[in-house]
């Protein structure tokens, strides 16, 4: 369906092409295609609907210039055993698969002679607007940051203090060493001072 409107659109522009002249047709218009993206709605919970009146269910479908609503699909439950007795409506507008809607608050309406007890609504629509297809759309590229030049290290030397590894490397042996000597001889004098008493 929507492949015919489009070729009727541009059947359209090229007779307004022809008729108007060539100052009119002089510039290449951008081809324009429409990208659609479903978004699901639902609200539930649990509603007494009393016959011919409606309930609000306070989810909006949003509505933006530009673009265009469509129901996909659609679902009611009600605790009775005939849910057809409910219809549903964006913006007054009624709801089936297929229907353009306008946007606006969903409510449920009781059509039937009894009471109704509503417990859930869950709707698909599609959001589609017309893009140019001549040019994809590309998310700008966030901008990059500048971090500070590395300074130079000197070879075999440590990235962070420029020192040679080697001397680094000897002096934390010797502090392990000279700490492990302290710590036995600490506990030597402690056991001696046990035993002595």
């Amino acid at each position: 369906m929507r492949q015919m409107i489009s070729a009727a659109a541009i059947g359209a522009v090229v007779s307004v092409a022809c008729i108007a002249g060539p100052a009119a047709a002089a510039g290449p218009r951008p081809a324009e295609a429409t990208q659609c993206t479903n978004v699901p709605y639902s609200w539930a919970g649990a509603a007494t609907i009393a016959p011919g009146q409606s309930f609000s269910t306070g989810v909006v479908v949003p509505s933006e210039p530009g673009v265009q609503l469509a129901v996909v699909a659609f679902d009611v439950s009600t605790m009775d055993p005939a849910p057809g007795a409910v219809s549903i409506s964006i913006g007054g507008s009624s709801v089936s698969n297929g229907a353009s809607v306008p946007g606006g608050e969903i409510a449920a309406t009781n059509s039937s002679a009894a009471s109704v007890a509503l417990t859930r609504i869950e709707l698909s629509i599609d959001r589609c607007y017309q893009v140019d297809s001549a040019v994809p759309v590309v998310p700008a590229a966030p901008a990059a940051e500048t971090l500070p030049a590395m300074p130079a290290v000197p070879e075999g030397g440590l990235p962070e203090t420029g020192q040679a590894s080697s001397d680094l490397v000897a002096l934390a042996v010797l502090l392990i060493v000279v700490g492990g000597g302290l710590q036995v001889a600490g506990r030597g004098r402690v056991t001696a001072r046990v035993r002595g008493r």
